[in-house]
């Protein structure tokens, strides 16, 4: 199985050292710390000058079904959004052979550990974020597309079982709000916890859309089973609902939520095929949604 979230520490690339050196890091490579929980990049933790700061490689290829992983979209996000306290301050971008790279101010903290009423405030204050000046972030497709495009890419077995426990969803009546900021990836392991605040990170793909794509993210199972999380309960789901203040919203995510279930199952279905680790219970809870339509 491939190592996801990467555990082997790689040190960094010479090139990315030497470009990441141009913005005050250190030129040392074992000054660099490997870090834990990221499933798409490698990430390192160094100085830059008197502040901690992570640098972050893309590869230079990429293919994923349901996430973008996008150099130049975080680096933007983090211009527009930093200001509003919704994502670390850049402090640089640049192309090295190896691949792309962004530097940005370490946030100081615990990761998936934020209460939950200070995460659903959080992710309501980015869907009421008005940004009018970012003609290139992308629009979200709708859910029955995002479901199409996962199911072509996986094996028979689970494409023919999903095929079946889909039969009654009703595609749509998720896109009420389609210019909307959204995350796209607000799992647990993306939200830091400093103490008082709850603070988003990794945001290489951000697109507008609906808000409700966020909140099935954060509340789907499978995906807090496959970094680590146990799934939520009920408690703390109404606690994070309380906190996002908007209960029309969470009508619409109960509505849509076997949408979501079905994508993400097929999304774990799909990692499986790539030889990537997932808890061996992330496609059966993603099931127990859709079997309950």
């Amino acid at each position: 199985m491939k190592p996801s979230p990467f555990t082997v520490f790689m040190p960094p690339p010479q090139d990315v050292v030497a470009a990441a050196a141009a913005f005050g890091a250190s030129a040392d490579p074992t000054d660099w710390i490997g870090q834990s929980g990221a499933h798409s990049n490698q990430v390192w933790s160094v100085a830059v000058g008197n502040k901690s700061a992570i640098v972050k490689l893309f590869p230079m290829a990429w293919h994923n079904p349901l996430f973008d992983n996008t150099a130049a979209l975080e680096a933007q996000a983090l211009t527009h959004l930093h200001h509003l306290n919704l994502a670390p301050k850049l402090i640089g971008s640049v192309n090295c052979p190896t691949g792309e790279i962004v530097i940005y101010e370490k946030i100081s903290g615990t990761v998936g550990r934020s209460p939950e009423n200070l995460v659903g405030a959080l992710l309501s204050q980015v869907h009421k974020t008005a940004l009018e000046n970012w003609p290139s972030l992308p629009k979200a497709a709708n859910t029955a597309e995002i479901f199409q495009n996962i199911l072509q890419n996986i094996p028979y077995a689970p494409r023919k079982k999903l095929a079946l426990v889909t039969k009654k969803i009703t595609w749509g009546a998720c896109d009420q709000n389609p210019n909307k900021l959204i995350h796209f990836d607000p799992t647990p392991a993306n939200i830091v916890f400093d103490g008082s605040s709850a603070h988003l990170i990794d945001w290489q793909t951000p697109k507008w859309g609906d808000p409700v794509h966020d909140v099935a993210l954060y509340l789907s199972p499978s995906m807090r089973l496959n970094y680590g999380y146990l799934p939520i309960d009920e408690t703390a789901e109404a606690e994070f609902f309380c906190g996002y203040g908007d209960p029309d919203l969470r009508d619409r995510w109960q509505r849509v939520k076997p949408q979501f279930s079905a994508i993400l199952a097929a999304y774990v279905a799909w990692r499986i095929d790539q030889g990537f680790a997932c808890h061996p219970d992330a496609f059966e809870a993603e099931l127990e949604n859709l079997q309950a339509v």
